[in-house]
């Protein structure tokens, strides 16, 4: 489990587990990296299964790290704000 303390000392990590929020999709970075992938791969079509992953695969590779790092480097924020939400849905 990642562990953040937040800029007041609050262990993220430990207010997650009580509140029963460590499945929420503004957690996982990964759900992030495939809506970016629906965004790519919009109105594009693919006449079969292999076409399509060869679309999936060349658009994965794609990604540049600077928007992984930019993800990443969001977390905080995200956690924050999921705990600002009181577990309520954020604008994330």
């Amino acid at each position: 489990m990642l562990r953040v303390m937040s800029p007041i000392g609050f262990d993220v990590a430990v207010w997650i587990s009580w509140n029963g929020q460590s499945q929420s999709p503004d957690f996982n970075p990964i759900e992030h990296m495939w809506e970016e992938l629906k965004r790519r791969l919009k109105g594009v079509r693919a006449s079969n299964a292999n076409q399509k992953f060869a679309q999936l695969e060349a658009d994965w590779k794609s990604i540049s790290m600077t928007v992984v790092q930019t993800l990443l480097d969001s977390m905080p924020r995200r956690y924050q704000a999921v705990i600002d939400a009181k577990g309520y849905p954020t604008k994330y």
